[in-house]
């Protein structure tokens, strides 16, 4: 199963305070997995578009994965299940496009290629293009 880079569990109404990665299988050839700074992300855009983000909101979702069952889905579906991980029927929340961690209270750009489908108050055209240019910033290698 291949997943773009996303944000674990962003699609629901609250999202974890934490991540972390748990191998439940690991194949012959295993995939490679990265991690990027949304802090650094945030931090590094320029203070316009800092300032521009902070108003916006984002709708995430991963009705196109649930869609597609050789994304292999029905497996982690049945170990949240097992879990008691609550998870909407429909795979979708809207969350602020800049959230602030809880603790410390830093920004932290929280939009993912993987899930965030559009956002709110843009037109189509203008979603996508801030969406691709904020994911080029976010997993650019530095």
């Amino acid at each position: 199963m291949y997943l773009e880079w996303h944000a674990d569990y962003s699609y629901v109404a609250t999202p974890g305070k934490v991540s972390f990665l748990n191998a439940v299988e690991l194949p012959a050839d295993p995939p490679r997995t990265h991690f990027t700074d949304m802090y650094r992300a945030f931090a590094t855009l320029d203070a316009d578009l800092q300032e521009r983000l902070r108003g916006l909101r984002a709708t995430h979702s991963i009705t196109d994965y649930m869609a597609e069952p050789e994304q292999g889905f029905a497996a982690k579906v049945a170990r949240d299940d097992a879990r008691g991980v609550d998870r909407p029927e429909v795979p979708e929340a809207e969350h602020p496009v800049v959230v602030r961690q809880p603790d410390t209270g830093d920004e932290i750009l929280y939009v993912s290629r993987g899930i965030t489908r559009r956002i709110v108050s843009m037109e189509s055209a203008e979603s996508s293009a801030m969406l691709k240019q904020l994911h080029l910033h976010a997993t650019c290698p530095d």
